[in-house]
């Protein structure tokens, strides 16, 4: 999942600051919603997945982001 997301920050032209353009965070949604859905996880719930999922992305972000430039 992590290397789809990063993939697909990539192909959005997103850089270290992605979290803060909606537009791309929007795209980001799309994406983990297809993948979720590729993988037969339960419509249901799927909200509540690509919430949590974008946090960690958010977060995984902002740590290569403070390693990065320090």
């Amino acid at each position: 999942m992590t290397s789809t997301i990063s993939s697909s920050q990539h192909s959005v032209g997103a850089r270290t600051d992605w979290w803060r353009r909606e537009n791309v965070r929007a795209k980001m949604r799309i994406a983990v919603r297809k993948i979720l859905q590729r993988h037969g996880y339960p419509p249901d719930l799927t909200t509540d997945a690509v919430k949590t999922i974008l946090k960690q992305a958010e977060a995984l972000a902002a740590e290569v982001s403070k390693h990065g430039s320090g």
